[in-house]
């Protein structure tokens, strides 16, 4: 039984990573909808234009993540945050998470 209790505990502690990259608009006169917070957290906007053609209103939305990377993040920057620890652990014969 203490073996089953053990397997248990290792799978609570294997828990999915979810990342979030916020890209500058495609534009340069295109408004963002995307805030980031903090490296966790972002909040959605709905853009000026829509808020006031919306007989609803808007809502603000945020979201968490494991990482966000904001408009600022180089390639470089996520690929080593991101997938350096995997290729490390696959290179020393672990597991790629």
């Amino acid at each position: 039984i203490p073996k089953i209790k053990k397997q248990s505990q290792q799978v609570l502690k294997d828990q999915v990573e979810v990342y979030c990259r916020v890209r500058p608009p495609s534009f340069p006169d295109q408004q963002c909808c995307v805030e980031v917070l903090n490296s966790t957290t972002v909040q959605l906007h709905t853009p000026e234009g829509c808020r006031l053609q919306s007989n609803e209103g808007y809502k603000q939305m945020k979201y968490n993540f494991t990482n966000v990377f904001d408009m600022q993040s180089t390639q470089k920057e996520i690929f080593y945050v991101i997938a350096n620890p995997l290729v490390d652990n696959l290179i020393h014969g672990k597991n790629g998470f």
